[in-house]
This record gives C-alpha cells, structure tokens and sequence, in this order.
C-alpha cells in the first residue's frame, strides 16, 4: 500500500489530521495490532498539536462507521460474474435462479469473485474466500418452517437447502463447511449476517416461495399439482435425497424409449403388462380415492424379473443401480421416509429376500406397513411429536417366492397383488441386455406425460373412469361364478384404468390387460381367513409333534419330555395346553380372534362364560388332576370342501392320531 501519511507521522500538520484520507489510510490496514501502532503514533503528534481530543473521536467515529456499515442498505452492488452468465451455470441452478434479474445489492458487503468480506474497526475481514450468495427463501406447505437456497462457487458451482435457523446461528452456521463451503469458526458470526444482509437488501428478489420435501401429488391451498413437474412449488429436500430427485427427468430420446417398449408390450405377456401399468397406477390412488397396495411378482432366477422392474422405473426416472430403485436392505425407518419422499410415485424394491424378516419369512408386517399409507408417530428430544410421514402409493417388487405365505395374515393378503411368472422366461439374456442398454440411456418421459393426460381430463373424470373398471371387474368375476375380495378389486381396478389410459393417450398400439386374466390374479372373497389358516396351521403342528400329545386324557403317554396337550377319549378332540396354543398357532394377538371363531364354527368345547373346558387328565403315577385345556375339534373342514364324515376308523389309524 502506497503511504502518505502513515510512513511521514513526523510532517503531519494540523490540516492534515482533519483530512479523511489519513483516517481512510489508517483503517486500511488488515493488521489490527499494527493498525494500534499508527493509532499511538498519530496520537503523539496530535498531542504535540494540541488535537489530541479531536484525533480521538475521529477514530471513535471511523470505527463506529466501519461497525455499522456492514448493515447499511446502500446502492453497492455485488460483482460476481455468474450473476451475469447464467448460461454456464448447471441447468438445475440457472432454472432456480432464472427470476434473478442481475447482480445484488449487498450493503456494505464486498463481494467479488474473489470471495465475501467486509470492512470492520479490526480492517477487513474475509467473511468466505469463494462466491456465495442467497436466492430464494423456501416456505415448506406442510411444516410452515422454511429454508433458503444458497449457490456457491468453490471447486464447481453448486446448490444447497439450508434450514433458516441454521443460517442465522454463529454455532450452527459452520455445518456448511459439510457441505464443501469453506467457512470459519472465527467469521461464523459475520457469515450468518452476510446472508440475513442479503435477504433484506434484496426482498424483491430473494422472496418467499412454497416448498415440499415430498413428491406427487401435493396441495397448495387450493391448488394440486404434481412434483417435480409442476414448477410453482420447488422441492426443498435436495440436501438429503438429491440423488433420488435429480433421477426423475426425461433423459435422452422419448422416441426410443416408446419404440423399446413397444415392441415387449407386443409380446403381450401379461406379467410385463400388468407390472408396467402398475407403476403408472400408482399416481391414480389419489384421484381415485384409492389406499395403497403391493404388487409382488415372483417366479425362478434369470426369468427377467429384475429387467421388468427397471421397466417399470423408466417410466419415471433413471432405472440404473443406485438411482431410483429402492435398496430392499434399508431398514423399515428408511424406507418409511423414502415412502414418504416418493408420496404418489411407485416405490420399487428388486429381489424380496434381502429384506430381513423377522417374523421367518412372515411379511404380513411389513405389508400392512406399506400399505398403511403413514408412518408411526416418533417424539423428539423436546418431548413433542415429529410430523408423521405419509404416503398414497404403490410398491412393487419381485423375489424368486411368493411374498404371499401359508402365515401370511389375511388381511396383508388382500393388499398383494401377487403374480407367478409363467414357466417360460419373461427376457432372455439378449432382450433383456438390450432393453436395459435402451432404457438406461432413454427414460423419463412416459411419467410426465401420463400426469398431463391426467391433468386434462381432471380428477372427476379419471374417478368415473375407476368406477367403470371397478364394476368391470365384478362382473366379469361373477360371469366366471366368483366373487373376489373389495381390496384386490381396488388395486387392479387401478391397474386396468392405468393400462386403458396409457394404451389410449400414450402407447396407442392397441393392446391391453385381458380382464379374465387380470382377475386370476386376484383372491375369492372368502378365501382368506386368519383364523382358518390359524387352524390348519395348528393341525399341522398337532401332526409334526405327534410325540408331544399323550392319549385318551394321559400326559403320561406323551413319549417326549415336552408335553403339549392331549387327545380326548373320543378320539376326535385334543386338549391344548394354553400356553402352547399360542406357540403352535404363532401369534398372540391372533389367539383370541381364533377362539372367538371356533366357538362360532362349533370346535371349541369349553365350560359355561370360560373360553377353555376343565379337563380330568391323568398325570405322573396315574394321578389325577383337573386341568383348564382348550379342547379343540381337529376334524373341521372350511366352508365349500368336501364335508364328508371322515371314516373313524381311517383317522383313528392316522400316525400323528
């Protein structure tokens, strides 16, 4: 710094000492301790010319100006060259800021391509060595809680959401040097007032835009729209699932993409069909007033079930590992939070058997867990309750079993729409190779296209069209003398609608789910009973531990250390010990709801106002002993089998008898 006064202290004059240039000069200097040098220096020669008090509170005054110039709202203008080139900025950014018409008042902040610093009574203090500003502030719909969109500049240009109360914390601040922002601990305080500077300087500018962190179909007021289509509220949750949201884009060639799926759907396997219109579906429970559902497709290795998933996410987004497709080993927090970030759009898990059940291959749970459609409540730290996620989707996914087992409850079952591949493979190593290499290179555009067919035709008219598929289906199940369960009719109701409307608006090659075969997939009302299944689940226990069953009332007989129960001396009813009921039936909740039904089906012996019957049994040295046993008919048979009285003396030969 060229000096012309600090390095001649000793020819100063009085008029020097009222000149703004020597304080200027003095103020410029970065080193406070040597700025405190000059300070005592001058203050000598002051004193020497009798202006010692009029030096003082000049430099009083120049500090009480440099402390409060960082607050004012003057015509300073930033001077960062990507304000004026938007066109080299990533697409995502320059979308974001397109309403930014130019550079930005900053006050007394200095701001340059060189970094952000600022002018204090300690000189000049760099607040943050790279560019970074605000450029609009994000009201989330949902939680009324907002956060504000930063762009920096440091080692490439980038974006990031950040809570407000963050941004306006000297000890929170510092959490952006995580996110690649070179900040300070020592400047955190002036860092937090650049950004607050910013957002006042500018009101007109950085303002207030509606937000969600979730995408689908979501409400404004009034308004619903669907995101990340819909450009009036932005999606403010980039910081933790950027990944997932920056996949969902129409990429590469729409004509590809149509002309590859095409061709599969010419083949018209109805696997394929149903599974492709399923992920479309998803977007339709929420028009349709519909809950979620499952549809699980399972079948032997190397049949194409995971090329048929990756299908199904090409309609939305990136199909490619770690994109879009949910990983089936996150745990049922995770993926409840990822059930609530997707909202309207299919949740797609590949290969079932990596999910950890812990119930031995019961996913009854996890069932009623997706298809609930919200999360459990959680408190916080401060003892209140978290919001509470939601959700208004389908979830499909594939294993080599069937997600449907013999304890599968029936109420999980009804909200499965489980296919079996058929024998024959869907893709054979060179058509699936070859659709994976086109739909991971196209993909993106079906899914925005289908909300604007749905758009147009308006919420009202998809309903109606639902109701028709619904009554559709019915019928055609009562013309083949069934009729099938309200909560698989829903589902697939769905599933056809969104085969008709993506066959008419967007495919437009004539071909369709067959509805016969579409029913096939779904369950005879009736058919499904937990407390039924319970039954045969306990007589087939009762079976494979014979040895743990005495005789004709003897636990004595039992030829195994464990005894279980009983057979009575008529031959056709057992006596269970109560606390085995509920090991051989494999659900506590479910062993009242199985003794209420077998009252009412007549199987159950039991005393006057008990649920059990007191039973003489002999025990160790032919004692006797009244014991409380539930005493249980074995020979039942559901409603609609074969009734036939069993041949007493066939079952009294049975080897578990």
């Amino acid at each position: 710094m060229d000096s012309i006064y600090l390095k001649h202290i000793e020819e100063l004059n009085a008029e020097d000492f009222n000149n703004p240039a020597l304080y200027k000069e003095l103020f410029a200097l970065q080193s406070a301790g040597e700025r405190q040098m000059y300070i005592n220096k001058l203050g000598k020669k002051a004193n020497e010319l009798k202006l010692k008090k009029a030096f003082d509170d000049t430099v009083h005054a120049f500090k009480s100006d440099l402390k409060n110039r960082r607050g004012s709202d003057n015509d300073n203008y930033t001077a960062f060259s990507m304000l004026d080139n938007t066109s080299s900025l990533p697409p995502r950014i320059a979308e974001d800021m397109q309403h930014i018409p130019g550079q930005l008042k900053c006050g007394g902040w200095i701001c340059t391509d060189d970094g952000v610093s600022i002018w204090t009574e300690k000189g000049e203090v760099e607040v943050c060595p790279h560019p970074i500003f605000p450029v609009r502030v994000l009201r989330n719909i949902e939680t009324g809680k907002y956060k504000v969109e930063l762009v920096y500049d440091w080692q490439g240009i980038k974006n990031i959401f950040m809570p407000r109360e963050v941004l306006a914390s000297s000890t929170k601040v510092i959490e952006l040097a995580g996110y690649g922002v070179l900040i300070k601990a020592r400047s955190a305080s002036y860092f937090s007032e650049y950004l607050t500077d910013m957002e006042r300087f500018n009101p007109e500018i950085i303002r207030v835009f509606s937000s969600t962190s979730r995408l689908g179909w979501v409400e404004d007021g009034k308004t619903v729209c669907f995101l990340p289509y819909h450009k009036g509220i932005v999606y403010d949750n980039m910081t933790d699932f950027k990944v997932l949201y920056e996949s969902i884009h129409p990429t590469g060639s729409k004509k590809k993409w149509y002309e590859c799926v095409k061709e599969i759907r010419a083949r018209k396997q109805p696997e394929v069909l149903i599974n492709l219109a399923a992920s479309f579906s998803s977007v339709l429970i929420k028009p349709c007033r519909a809950l979620s559902f499952i549809v699980s497709l399972w079948g032997g290795t190397g049949i194409g079930k995971s090329v048929i998933l990756k299908l199904c996410a090409s309609v939305w987004a990136d199909p490619k590992e770690g994109k879009y497709i949910a990983d089936a080993k996150d745990t049922p927090v995770a993926m409840e939070i990822k059930q609530d970030i997707l909202n309207s759009l299919p949740m797609l898990l590949d290969d079932l058997a990596q999910i950890n059940s812990q119930n031995n291959g019961d996913y009854s749970n996890l069932i009623y867990r997706w298809c609930a459609g919200n999360g459990r409540a959680r408190g916080t730290k401060e003892a209140t309750l978290r919001p509470s996620k939601h959700w208004e989707n389908c979830v499909i996914t594939n294993g080599e079993r069937s997600m449907v087992t013999e304890t599968t409850q029936g109420g999980a079952i009804n909200r499965v729409i489980d296919i079996e591949a058929s024998g024959e493979n869907l893709f054979n190593g060179k058509t699936g190779s070859k659709t994976i290499e086109v739909i991971s290179e196209n993909y993106g555009w079906a899914g925005e296209e289908f909300i604007d067919v749905i758009m147009q035709l308006g919420f009202d008219e998809v309903y109606r069209l639902y109701g028709e598929f619904y009554d559709k289906i019915k019928k055609a199940a009562e013309e083949e003398g069934a009729e099938k369960e309200d909560k698989q009719v829903t589902p697939m109701a769905l599933i056809l609608l969104a085969d008709y409307l993506t066959e008419k608006y967007l495919f437009c090659d004539g071909i369709t789910i067959d509805v016969k075969q579409a029913i096939s997939y779904l369950v005879n009302k009736g058919a499904i009973s937990e407390v039924e299944t319970a039954y045969e689940l306990l007589i087939d226990s009762i079976a494979v531990n014979s040895a743990k069953f005495g005789k004709d009332q003897d636990l004595t007989n039992a030829n195994y250390p464990e005894c279980w129960g009983t057979w009575m001396k008529d031959k056709k009813y057992i006596a269970i010990i109560p606390s085995q009921l509920e090991k051989m039936i494999g659900s506590k909740n479910l062993v009242r709801s199985f003794i209420s039904w077998a009252k009412r089906k007549d199987i159950l012996l039991y005393d006057k106002g008990k649920n059990q019957k007191n039973v003489q049994v002999t025990v160790g040295n032919d004692a006797q002993k009244i014991m409380k046993l539930y005493v249980i008919d074995t020979t039942y048979k559901r409603d609609g089998e074969d009734n036939t009285a069993i041949d007493e003396e066939l079952y009294a030969e049975l080897p578990w008898r």
